[in-house]
């Protein structure tokens, strides 16, 4: 039985199709980790510390992830889509450090700063899907 190449830590190089392939189910994976952070911002009523917490935890993992994404040899096409994926991962960065902030009631500031850093890695991920799309019309990867 043929081994899923994104959960195999040794698996360093992959052709272009394989690797869109990996990527594409890399961008999905990061779409549910935000959407597990967005009930945070949708439904501040009942904001509490069980829900920062899911939160936090969710994006540890999409960091986890991003490791072993970026451990991985870019063929040369997918140069662009690299360049938005730090932008995103700059910004979950530091929305995962403002949600610590929250947790400890460290800033009154931090659930304003934490909203603005997970629009943005939205957006980051919105250009992500898109230069993702691209690519796969460019090349044929389907």
């Amino acid at each position: 039985m043929e081994q899923n190449t994104f959960l195999n830590p040794n698996v360093r190089t992959m052709d272009l199709q394989e690797y869109a392939d990996y990527a594409g189910t890399y961008i999905y994976s990061v779409y549910q980790y935000l959407e597990n952070v967005d009930e945070l911002f949708n439904d501040e009523g009942t904001m509490n510390e069980e829900k920062v917490k899911g939160a936090i935890e969710s994006l540890q993992r999409l960091l986890e992830e991003h490791e072993h994404y970026n451990q991985i040899e870019e063929p040369e096409p997918f140069n662009g889509l690299s360049d938005v994926h730090s932008v995103a991962i700059y910004e979950i960065e530091l929305l995962l450090e403002e949600l610590n902030k929250m947790k400890k009631g460290q800033s009154n500031y931090s659930l304003e700063h934490a909203r603005r850093h997970y629009e943005n890695a939205v957006l980051s991920h919105n250009l992500m899907e898109r230069e993702f799309l691209s690519l796969s019309e460019e090349y044929g990867l389907y």
